[in-house]
This record gives structure tokens, C-alpha cells and sequence, in this order.
């Protein structure tokens, strides 16, 4: 929040966009905070088995964002009205999610926190990797945004935003149902009769079926007609980066 002149000096935006973004700057920590908790609280519910619960509440953020956004759009909010939906739904669903886990797990979330040295030492040697991983990962963002901002154009930045959104809605279609099966695949999988382990492995024939039957179909087509599809949905709006962009990042 203190370095909110610097944030758009350093994006070299115009006079009008600037004023927007130095406005939705308050906004925009706060939704990144609630994201960040939004996505510990689901990851706990898959820690303690619930990947269902933890695909319906990613969904039931998304449609009450648009849900929300949508109203707030036509009550004359204008852009803050996608931040505030965004806030609402988030704060919705972090609620949902902390009800599910103490309902599986009943913890005091305000009782004093005893750090336990020699397991969190365990805890750091085994996921320390994936934490740095998406430590860095979450670095990676702001810096490539900054950059495309300062040495390509602030468009660059809604296209590259716009590409990597899209990709990934794409693969959440097949990754919400994977995601669910997964605990349960794994548990079964370590248990001794032999019937479980062939259901298992039929299982992961008809998982492997949908893949090269349904998913990879998607993805061939989406990358051949990409570029008329954009030209339909967006007009006027089309831009001749986006589709080799949206190739990238879905490919990636």
C-alpha cells in the first residue's frame, strides 16, 4: 500500500489508466489475501480427503464472482465492480470451507500456536521444494507482468493475462474430476486384495480413455481454431497476438 505511486510509475501507464489502478490498489491487496487464504483452506480440505468438497467450493467461487460481478456491473460500479464480486465471493467461500473443516476436523482457530521445532523441521525437508516452488511461482507473475508492461506495452499484459486465464479454464474441466478421484485411488491402491487393485487398474484405463478420447481432442482443436473462434467471440476487440499467445499457454 506505501508503494502505490511507485507500482504505476513503474508500469508506465497513461494518466487515465494510472488513476485506475492507483484507485483499485487497496482493493487488489485485499482480494490477494483472501485468494491466498481461499486456496490454504481448500488445500487443507484435500489434505483431510475431501477433494470433492474442495472442487464444488472452486466452482461456487467462480460462479458467485460472476454472479456478483455481473450485478455490481449493472448497478454502476463500473470495474470495481469485478474486484468487489471477486472480494464477496472469496469471503463466501473461505467461510463454506473453514465450516467443512471443522466439521471433519473440530480445531480452535483462535488458540495460541505451539510450533513444534522438530516436526515442522520434517515438514520443511519434505515439502520445502514445493513451497520455494510456489513461492517463486507467485514472484514469477508480478515480475513477467512488469516487464511486459514497461519493455512491450500495458496491452501485452491483458493479453498475456487473458491467454493463461482461458488455458487454464480449459484444463480445470478435466483437472475438477481427476482431482476428486485421486485420495481414493491412492488409498486403494495400497490395500492387499487383488479384486481392489484390478478395480483400480480399470479405473485408471477409463481415466486414460477420457484423456485421449475427450481431452486431447479439445486441445488439438482448440489450438488449430483458436484464431476464428476469437474472431467470432471478440470482433472488433480481436487482437493478432492473442491466439499464438493462448497456443502457448495451453500447450504449456
Amino acid at each position: 500500500m506505501l508503494l502505490r505511486s511507485q507500482i504505476v510509475y513503474w508500469f508506465k501507464m497513461g494518466p487515465e489508466d494510472a488513476s485506475v489502478v492507483f484507485s483499485l490498489l487497496p482493493w487488489v491487496a485485499a482480494l490477494s489475501v483472501l485468494a491466498l487464504l481461499f486456496e490454504t483452506f481448500n488445500a487443507c480440505l484435500g489434505g483431510l480427503g475431501r477433494m470433492d468438497l474442495t472442487s464444488y467450493n472452486e466452482t461456487t467461487a467462480q460462479i458467485l464472482s460472476l454472479v456478483l460481478s455481473i450485478s455490481l456491473l449493472y448497478s454502476g460500479l463500473k470495474v470495481n465492480a469485478l474486484v468487489i464480486g471477486a472480494l464477496l465471493a472469496y469471503t463466501t467461500t473461505i467461510a463454506i470451507a473453514v465450516y467443512h473443516m471443522s466439521s471433519i476436523l473440530p480445531v480452535a482457530l483462535l488458540s495460541w500456536i505451539r510450533l513444534d521445532t522438530r516436526r515442522f523441521r520434517q515438514l520443511f525437508q519434505t515439502g520445502g521444494w514445493i513451497s520455494a516452488a510456489g513461492i517463486l511461482s507467485i514472484l514469477a507473475v508480478p515480475f513477467m507482468r512488469l516487464m511486459l508492461s514497461r519493455y512491450v506495452g500495458f496491452e501485452a499484459v491483458t493479453i498475456n493475462d487473458m491467454s493463461i486465464t482461458g488455458s487454464m479454464r480449459v484444463r480445470g474441466i478435466f483437472d475438477s474430476g481427476f482431482k476428486s478421484i485421486m485420495p481414493a485411488v491412492s488409498n486403494a491402491s495400497s490395500a492387499r486384495p487383488e479384486t481392489l487393485r484390478a478395480h483400480i487398474h480399470s479405473l485408471d484405463k477409463k481415466t486414460m480413455r477420457i484423456v485421449l478420447g475427450a481431452a486431447l481432442p479439445i486441445y488439438l482443436f482448440l489450438l488449430l481454431a483458436i484464431t476464428p473462434l476469437l474472431h467470432i467471440w471478440l470482433h472488433r476487440s480481436f487482437n493478432a497476438s492473442l491466439p499464438t499467445t493462448f497456443r502457448i499457454a495451453l500447450a504449456g
